[in-house]
């Protein structure tokens, strides 16, 4: 494992919500409210290190049976 769930939740949080924010200006026309962009992305820093860290308490808590599976699709 390269990457722990929570890196991965904060960061697609992130680009998620500066995706939305600039999808949003472009299609509006209202550049203005990427003056929201900081705040933004502070809020999905937070959200998802919340997501990321409870996914990690779950995952860490389930019996590894479960989380990995042996069989080949």
């Amino acid at each position: 494992d390269k990457f722990s769930v929570i890196a991965i939740s904060t960061t697609g949080s992130t680009i998620n919500l500066i995706t939305q924010t600039l999808i949003f200006c472009l299609i509006t026309s209202g550049f203005e409210f990427l003056i929201y962009l900081p705040y933004l992305t502070l809020i999905g820093i937070v959200s998802g290190f919340a997501v990321g860290f409870a996914v990690y308490l779950i995952i860490k808590r389930l019996p590894k049976a479960i989380i990995i599976s042996e069989e080949k699709f």
